[in-house]
């Protein structure tokens, strides 16, 4: 029979069952003899531990560390932006694709009409797009989830209320985006005021009260009610396209795997509009056709293979992906 390899992106879920957690930190990774958390923060990772220890499952840790990751690691996630899952549960495997959408103001004619150009929605209000993480969330919780919605993002609420401990990461980047979130998001400054510095204890209040909406009304209230009137109001007041018709009209998609192999293992990746999974697929298809363990990991002929099998299923990705048209407009 063959071996079975999940490749989770964005999203990790590892199949869970209700079980008394010990949980020992090594680096990122939350750990019992019955399974693991793995996050990328150790806060996240302590979050889904903790919703284990609570007799959750594998989909409310999941939960639980993207809600969590949305306090410590704002700069690469949070519930305004989107991802995507491929889960392994209960014998079954599906993928939920919650990547953004375009509003739908933000169109070609509409561009033209007010003489802007690709670059002008790259960055600032113009190029916010409808938020998906919350709706992707929604959808792996009626599909799975165990635990009460306020149960799995109480850790986050409190990380936000409560504090945690700066990294170097969360310093150095909200500190390069300084003049950005002053403007616009000053509740991800320290004091709202000033730059972060490795070892600072943070909070958040802001993002904890909206949190703390979301654990009483649900998380649809995002899309739909006073969050989103505001979210509204503050796109109109500050030139960007979303409208809360956007919100209430968005869905995640529950969509199969794609599914290929490599040396007798199944792989279960995300496919369109992701492209890396197609690309990893490709690429190890390829290299599959060459004895790799007869090499040494440094020799320059396997090197030379690598960079070869890698650049061949780059060519295919932007040849007949989506992916080519960041590359056609200026």
């Amino acid at each position: 029979m063959k071996r079975i390899i999940l490749a989770f992106f964005y999203l990790l879920l590892l199949v869970g069952i209700s079980f008394s957690v010990i949980t020992a930190s090594v680096g990122k990774l939350q750990a019992s003899n019955t399974g693991m958390v793995a996050a990328g923060n150790p806060y996240a990772a302590a979050a889904g531990a903790e919703i284990l220890e609570k007799g959750g499952n594998a989909i409310d840790a999941a939960i639980a560390v993207s809600l969590a990751l949305g306090v410590v690691g704002p700069y690469a996630s949070g519930i305004g932006g989107e991802g995507y899952a491929v889960v392994s549960f209960k014998g079954e495997k599906i993928a939920v694709d919650f990547r953004s959408s375009a509003p739908g103001l933000a169109s070609i004619a509409r561009a033209a009409e007010l003489g802007l150009k690709a670059s002008d929605f790259r960055t600032g209000p113009l190029s916010i797009c409808t938020p998906g993480v919350l709706a992707g969330i929604i959808e792996l919780w009626l599909y799975g989830g165990s635990l009460p919605f306020a149960e799995l993002i109480a850790p986050a609420i409190r990380l936000a209320s409560e504090g945690f401990e700066v990294n170097y990461t969360f310093a150095s980047t909200c500190g390069g985006s300084y003049d950005v979130l002053l403007e616009n998001a000053p509740g991800f400054l320290k004091d709202g005021l000033f730059a972060w510095e490795a070892g600072d204890i943070a909070t958040n209040p802001e993002l904890a009260e909206t949190y703390k909406y979301l654990a009483e009304n649900g998380p649809q209230a995002f899309y739909n009610g006073a969050l989103a009137n505001k979210i509204d109001a503050l796109m109109q007041s500050k030139g960007g396209l979303l409208r809360k018709s956007d919100l209430v009209n968005y869905r995640a998609l529950v969509k199969t795997p794609l599914h290929g192999t490599y040396r007798g293992y199944d792989l279960f990746v995300p496919s369109i509009p992701v492209v890396g999974g197609p690309y990893l697929l490709e690429t190890l298809n390829i290299l599959e056709h060459f004895n790799l363990s007869a090499f040494t990991w440094d020799d320059p002929l396997v090197i030379n293979i690598i960079n070869q099998a890698l650049t061949f299923a780059m060519i295919d990705l932007l040849s007949y992906s989506a992916i080519r048209l960041m590359f056609m407009y200026p």
